[in-house]
């Protein structure tokens, strides 16, 4: 029988030999070291959750934009490359649109004579100091269409900035460390707004049980990447890919560069540099056979492997209950109610101000065969609050499922203290809700 110290010396020559493959190709101390590495990410504001313009209405109408930061990467320079258009009526000497970032104003706009109502383009260089882990780019307006007496509300006051406007970041990645406390960083980071690509290394014929455990992990990281999208590409014994990558190998079938270690006994999870790129790191599943690789991938999903250091031991995992028809964790749940504060990102997200208001946008995904012909609709029970009007001026709560209008509740000074409500979203026969993405979208005009 094993002993515990005999298992601990195992496990920690397992790992130096993890490590030794991993520094294989790093040069000599007096060599000449690789150039950092530097990339570009585009993203437009369409990638970035803009379904449509960014529209400002109004005397000092704002619109935003979010976007996050790796923790992989430093972000070394970044441009704004914009679309815009203006009214023609207002003034151009006294209007322009301020831009900041993390509510720090970066330069303005400006609106020149003659241009109105024509698409502008221009190019912003930012300072990425001012870049945080999530960061927000707003643009707020500041109009005026006379010099004298001004309704800050009238129609003339109003931009647009297109959705198909981009964030161009040059990036360096930084070296991290070899331990999986942070997973799933660095192979899914949720500040990341681009879709996730994480090849999948196997060997060369790689067995059924290896590409079931595959799909297990692939299923749980694409249920993380949400609306971003998701691609596992596969890479059959050949050069390892140039990024972070995810490495199944079992005792009898391994890719070549992991040939020199030793059998593993058990089911195990590694974290390991890559061997050319040292800042990118290769998530290793270890296993006796492909039930060791499927239970390693059991434990990593639900969170039952002790994830800390470079390497862990798997045990025993624990499955949870039998998956149920439509549970999937990206779909609304049909045997129970829904918070709609569960669906939006931040709380921040469900609150809107200023004289003419963006709508408020709840993205949900429903399953794609749902049998509701003849229903009565999708109960919602709505909870709201807003600052009254001063009187019935006609202030209304519109409510509409993928830009089709549904209902409008009046807005009065009654109801300043909360408003409770109760309606019924049309359902598949009018073609209201799909499975991609239904949006509720609340506008108080």
């Amino acid at each position: 029988m094993e002993t515990g110290a005999g298992r601990k010396l195992w496990t920690l020559a397992l790992a130096l030999c993890l490590q030794a493959i991993a520094c294989r190709a790093e040069p000599l101390a007096d060599a000449p070291q690789p150039a950092p590495l530097i990339s570009e990410r585009v993203l437009s504001f369409k990638q970035m959750g803009a379904s449509g313009a960014l529209r400002m209405r109004g005397g000092n109408g704002v619109a935003a934009i979010s976007f996050g930061s790796r923790a992989d990467e430093l972000i070394t320079s970044l441009t704004l490359k914009l679309r815009y258009i203006y009214s023609p009526a207002m003034l151009t000497d006294l209007s322009h649109v301020q831009v900041m970032v993390n509510d720090q104003v970066v330069t303005v706009l400006p609106f020149v004579k003659g241009q109105g109502g024509k698409m502008q383009e221009t190019s912003l260089t930012l300072d990425p100091q001012l870049l945080t882990s999530f960061n927000q780019i707003q643009f707020r307006l500041i109009g005026h269409y006379t010099l004298r007496c001004e309704d800050e509300a009238h129609s003339s006051i109003w931009a647009e900035v297109s959705n198909a406007s981009e964030v161009r970041m040059t990036v360096q990645a930084l070296p991290v460390a070899d331990d999986l406390t942070y997973f799933p960083e660095p192979f899914f980071d949720s500040r990341d707004y681009s879709p996730l690509r994480l090849p999948m290394v196997f060997a060369g014929r790689p067995s059924l049980g290896a590409l079931r455990a595959a799909g297990e992990l692939a299923s749980w990281l694409g249920a993380l990447s949400g609306w971003r999208g998701a691609r596992f590409p596969a890479v059959l014994d050949g050069m390892l890919p140039p990024q972070h990558a995810v490495v199944f190998a079992a005792n009898g079938q391994r890719p070549a560069f992991l040939a020199s270690l030793p059998p593993v006994r058990e089911p195990m999870i590694a974290i390991m540099s890559h061997p050319e790129r040292p800042e990118r790191k290769l998530l290793v599943l270890l296993g006796r056979d492909d039930k060791d690789l499927l239970q390693a991938v059991r434990a990593l999903v639900l969170g039952q492997a002790g994830m800390t250091g470079d390497l862990v031991r798997v045990g025993q995992v624990k499955l949870v209950a039998p998956r149920r028809p439509y549970d999937a964790p990206n779909w609304v749940s049909s045997d129970r109610p829904t918070r709609l504060g569960s669906l939006a990102a931040r709380k921040e997200d469900l609150q809107v101000s200023g004289l003419q208001l963006a709508p408020v946008r709840v993205a949900f995904r429903v399953p794609g065969d749902l049998f509701t012909w003849g229903s009565r609709g999708i109960p919602l029970n709505l909870k709201f609050r807003y600052t009254g009007p001063q009187s019935n001026n006609g202030s209304r709560l519109n409510i509409g499922v993928n830009d089709f209008f549904v209902q409008s509740l009046n807005l009065n000074a009654s109801g300043i203290g909360g408003v409770q409500t109760s309606l019924r979203l049309p359902v598949l026969e009018n073609g209201l809700l799909t499975n991609v993405d239904p949006t509720n979208r609340w506008r108080n005009p």
